[in-house]
């Protein structure tokens, strides 16, 4: 299929990078990126079952690894969060 897309410079500047960066050219970035999208996103449980895994077989009871978790949370919200700069 071929097709044809019109898009702002800034757009293609960061295509043409992206692509230089993977050492890729643009139509074949394209082309793995179409197919990612595209594909079969991976069901929550799939993601999430090494940490799964990992909680439950903890030596620590699941009530006490809950109260550290709610604490880590409580924690990292407290601390300000450094915004990231434009040009990062």
């Amino acid at each position: 299929m071929t097709c044809q897309i019109k898009s702002p410079a800034t757009l293609e500047a960061k295509l043409r990078k992206r692509a230089a960066a993977v050492g890729s050219d643009v139509k074949s970035f394209i082309v793995q990126a179409l197919t990612e999208k595209l594909s079969d996103p991976k069901r929550y449980r799939e993601i999430f079952a090494p940490m799964h895994e990992a909680f439950a077989e903890a030596p620590i009871p699941e009530d006490e690894l809950a109260v550290i978790v709610d604490r880590a949370r409580a924690e990292r919200y407290r601390k300000p969060r450094r915004r990231k700069s434009k040009s990062s």
